[in-house]
């Protein structure tokens, strides 16, 4: 396996132990040797977990993080997907592809890769290292630290990205899904609006589909 010590974070709550647990003995099974968990025993917060994810030196081996929220269920043949990613270079990739009807017309014509000016859902985010510090080390100014305050990561994200033109990536179609199974951790309902938060692009491709042609 080419990139088995490709370090994978996995953002995570104590409540859900058991399923991390799970989830780690999966990505072993699938060949990955350098699974860091970053638990928040103290629920401090969301951002302040990955602000301490995002700042983890990861070594030699920290070119590519793989960070992961703790209620995923990963595709068949994911390893290879995310093999194929990573190869690709992208400063910033998205495995999760939300449930909106623009990233269902894409899939329809063959996108695989989307690049999303709006990114909205932090769900399974592969950082390229200057990304990763880029995002670290960046000054918001006064009016999007308001905007970044009390929310989900996703908001941090976007707005990096819109400020640094490094648009998030995101697979079509997506390569985990959000396990509706799994109480939110913060108390969101398993819908926003009409749409239930999970993927609606969540379906078995080849081993080779992201691959650089």
């Amino acid at each position: 396996m080419k990139y088995k010590n490709l370090p994978i974070a996995i953002q995570c709550v104590p409540e859900r132990e058991a399923r991390v647990t799970q989830m780690v003995a999966e990505l072993t099974n699938m060949g990955f040797e350098n699974i860091i968990t970053f638990y928040d025993y103290d629920h401090i917060g969301m951002i302040w977990n990955r602000k301490r994810i995002l700042n983890h030196d990861y070594g030699t081996d920290g070119d590519y993080v793989l960070v992961l929220q703790d209620d995923l269920l990963f595709a068949e043949n994911f390893q290879y997907h995310l093999e194929n990613l990573v190869d690709i270079k992208y400063p910033v990739i998205s495995l999760f592809c939300p449930p909106r009807k623009y990233y269902e017309a894409e899939a329809e014509i063959g996108t695989r890769l989307y690049r999303e000016k709006n990114f909205l859902w932090d769900q399974a985010m592969l950082f390229r290292k200057d990304y990763r510090q880029g995002l670290f080390n960046y000054e918001f100014s006064e009016s999007e630290l308001k905007e970044i305050a009390g929310k989900h990561i996703d908001v941090m994200i976007s707005v990096y990205s819109k400020n640094t033109k490094q648009y998030v990536a995101i697979t079509i179609p997506a390569i985990v899904q959000h396990d509706l199974e799994i109480k939110s951790s913060i108390g969101t309902g398993a819908k926003i609006g009409k749409n239930k938060r999970e993927s609606r692009l969540f379906y078995s491709v080849p081993p080779d589909y992201f691959k650089q042609s």
